[in-house]
């Protein structure tokens, strides 16, 4: 269990947001800006700043073991701030409660 993350968790997550596609791609054009979700875990584009700091590149996402470590790493950031609870997995998807 790595970043004690529950593998089943993560795979539930990666079966919603991608249908476990590790090339998925989720264009967003929201309140005037651009973002986007990256492949199995559907990792959000605003993370890409953080995790170049790790040597992690937008295209680094594509990889399926990348991204699937990533989502766990962000998940369990969401579990330290609020819990193990269905709002930390809310909060996985969106940083905004609506």
């Amino acid at each position: 269990m790595r970043y004690q993350v529950n593998a089943h968790l993560l795979k539930a997550i990666a079966k919603v947001e991608s249908s476990e596609n590790p090339k998925a791609i989720n264009i967003n054009r929201q309140f005037k800006s651009y973002n986007e979700d990256i492949g199995l875990m559907q990792i959000n584009s605003r993370w890409l700043p953080e995790l170049q700091r790790y040597g992690i590149q937008r295209e680094h996402l594509f990889d399926a073991c990348v991204n699937a470590n990533i989502g766990a790493w962000i998940l369990a950031k969401q579990i330290q701030t609020h819990g193990n609870t269905w709002k930390a997995v809310g909060a996985y998807h969106s940083a905004t409660p609506a």
